[in-house]
């Protein structure tokens, strides 16, 4: 199966290789380094004060200063190199500093989106089949959180993870199905199957069984 993006949709590098040559990028590639040799030694002094005051002669508590201040450094450093590799700066976590330092695409994981998990259990699917995310069809008000197009129809699908029985529950189901009997128009399908799954362990067995039967 094929998983198709548009540009948009597509995770880009969060420093593109011509700036990894520069001196904000080694602030960057510092900072990270700083913070963590910080890190690890603010550890390994509480965990042997006692023999590394012996050893150096120095105390404890001046020890914890400069690892705290090493790892300060660290984060300064980082802080400057990204605000002039123009990396933002909110909600920096662990993953965003890993592609950082890997180079790898930034692709974070979205809140309440189960393409990735749709996708994992589908792609032994053949070429024919791909799987399309925030389709928004003309005119519509909404987005369809993935569409499954192939030789055995077109399907879409709009998973969550919400108890529909709660008092505070916002079916989407009515729009999410006025969406999908649009993309069937604007793209010549008559009929588009459409899968409104509200527990994640049923969408998970439904979309398979669905494509399985009309594969």
């Amino acid at each position: 199966m094929r998983f198709i993006r548009n540009e948009i949709q597509t995770p880009k590098l969060l420093v593109p290789p011509e700036k990894r040559k520069t001196i904000f990028f080694a602030m960057v590639y510092s900072g990270v380094v700083l913070l963590v040799v910080g890190a690890i030694a603010l550890f390994a002094v509480f965990y042997y004060q006692e023999l590394m005051e012996a050893r150096w002669g120095i105390p404890y508590r001046r020890l914890q200063t400069y690892t705290m201040g090493m790892g300060g450094v660290g984060v300064i450093l980082f802080i400057i190199g990204a605000l002039f590799l123009k990396v933002p700066l909110r909600k920096t976590t662990y993953y965003k500093v890993r592609t950082i330092i890997r180079n790898e695409p930034f692709d974070p994981p979205r809140k309440k989106d189960f393409t990735k998990p749709i996708f994992a259990r589908l792609r032994d699917l053949d070429d024919d089949w791909a799987l399309f995310t925030e389709v928004r069809p003309p005119e519509s008000s909404i987005k369809i959180p993935q569409t499954i197009i192939g030789p055995g129809g077109v399907f879409t699908t709009y998973p969550i993870n919400e108890n529909p029985d709660r008092k505070r529950f916002d079916d989407p189901g009515k729009l999410f199905y006025q969406a999908s009997k649009e993309l069937g128009a604007a793209i010549g399908i008559p009929y588009c199957r459409s899968l409104f799954l509200p527990h994640q362990s049923w969408y998970r067995s439904t979309v398979i069984n669905a494509n399985q039967k009309h594969a």
